[in-house]
């Protein structure tokens, strides 16, 4: 049985095989065949890809590191980067290390920063509505927002009270 494996539109991976595998995507064509011992890099779709032997390993290529992409092989899929997605069900968003948020349904939202430890905190907001963010100082100033895109807003809580918004990406829908 392939491995099914999600990946990131536009990021570089990497398939280090210990035998011939071959790297196929969601319509089923061939990316790429990778031999014994040679890793091959390709850049994604963002959707699934099948790497048909069970030994072969996929990285998500993060500058000079390479990342390892997991997932069940029984058609689910998991965040190439590790980080969890939670969808946002309610106007309040509390900040979460390494979480993204995935909204639908929520124009304005309230940030809530999480109790201090002294480490800064970095969660993802992905919105396919345009949104209107209190508890955050936009880095450079809260973008106008329209119908037709999807939205990242990175946000990093710098000490107790401190959460900066960036607009990360805009994608049309």
């Amino acid at each position: 049985m392939a491995q099914q494996l999600r990946t990131l539109l536009n990021r570089t991976y990497e398939v280090q095989t210990p035998e011939t595998c071959t790297v196929t995507n969601s319509d089923g064509n061939t990316i790429l065949t990778a031999y014994a011992g040679t890793p091959v890099q390709f850049v994604a779709d963002g959707k699934e890809v099948a790497l048909s032997a069970k030994s072969a390993t996929l990285r998500l290529v993060e500058g000079k590191s390479v990342v390892p992409v997991t997932g069940s092989g029984e058609g689910g899929s998991s965040s190439a980067s590790g980080e969890t997605v939670k969808p946002l069900s309610s106007p309040s968003l509390a900040m979460k290390h390494a979480v993204w948020y995935d909204n639908d349904s929520h124009s304005d939202i309230t940030v809530q920063p999480a109790a201090w430890r002294n480490e800064v905190m970095t969660c993802t907001l992905k919105t396919t509505r345009p949104i209107s963010l209190s508890g955050v100082n936009w880095i450079y100033g809260q973008p106008t927002m329209v119908e037709g895109y999807t939205y990242v807003v990175a946000m990093q809580q710098i000490n107790a009270t401190t959460v900066l918004a960036n607009l990360a990406y805009i994608l049309p829908q």
